[in-house]
């Protein structure tokens, strides 16, 4: 029986692409994304999406149960043209530390 992974960051670059070799490999795998919006980014390559954001610890309740395995791709993007508020160290940091408890 294969091991069921998440996938925290599924939406972007590496999540995707990582998202995209377990599926082709047979894994079960559950993506954690921030943004309702990008569902269909995952939906065709996970068998279950959770939507919440890893800085809000209250959003990741629950989000590994019946997973082996954890894997985060989350972190603050580098272009040049994200406007995102948050910084490296509410995403880089807090945002990994709350899916590390809550794992």
């Amino acid at each position: 029986m294969n091991k069921r992974i998440a996938i925290a960051g599924a939406s972007g670059v590496l999540g995707q692409e990582l998202l995209s070799l377990f599926a082709q490999s047979g894994y079960y795998t559950r993506s954690i994304i921030r943004d309702e919006n990008k569902c269909y980014l995952v939906d065709s390559l996970s068998q279950d999406v959770w939507v919440g954001d890893a800085s809000r610890p209250e959003e990741l309740a629950g989000c590994f149960v019946g997973i082996d395995t954890v894997i985060s791709t989350v972190g603050k993007s580098i272009s040049l043209f994200n406007r995102e508020a948050q910084t490296f160290a509410e995403i880089d940091y807090q945002a990994n530390l709350n899916l590390l408890r809550e794992a």
